[in-house]
């Protein structure tokens, strides 16, 4: 989690005079996921004069998660939340968010390493696939055939 420190560090001096007016976050999630949580915050966020933008894609291609992060950014947002496909045309683009335009990027579900990201939200997959291996080994007494199935390769998260 940023700090108020980091925030400040990372907020160029003519995004600081704008604080008392309403801030833009950008949000970019693929078709379907966490979709009731991020409308209930995006609500919340709303009733504090924070506009929420969000955008949504049924593809995990990385020519339109640029697209999409490029038309957040002419919107004036100055956050991005998003999930990440790691590439690393999606990596320079995060680390010229965060470098060049000090906007914040929070990375959630997935994350994409070598990236000037302020945080990843997510579990921990390697746990978590130790954990379900430990109950179908307990499930199965050791003996029997197990099929893991998984989302795509190159997601990522700690």
């Amino acid at each position: 989690m940023c700090t108020k420190q980091e925030r400040d560090r990372k907020v160029p001096e003519e995004r600081k005079k704008d604080r008392d007016r309403n801030t833009a976050f950008g949000i970019f999630l693929h078709a379907g996921s966490q979709k009731r949580g991020i409308q209930t915050g995006k609500k919340e966020l709303e009733e504090l004069g924070v506009e929420v933008i969000v955008k949504e894609n049924t593809s995990v291609r990385e020519e339109d998660q640029l697209r999409a992060i490029d038309e957040l950014v002419k919107e004036g947002i100055q956050g991005l939340a998003l999930m990440p496909v790691d590439t690393e045309g999606v990596r320079e683009k995060l680390n010229w968010l965060v470098n060049e335009k000090k906007i914040p990027v929070v990375t959630f579900n997935s994350d994409i390493v070598g990236t000037k990201r302020c945080c990843f939200v997510g579990m921990d997959n390697k746990l978590s696939g130790q954990t379900a291996a430990g109950l179908f080994g307990m499930m199965t007494r050791g003996v029997g055939k197990i099929l893991v199935i998984t989302g795509y390769f190159q997601q990522y998260a700690e």
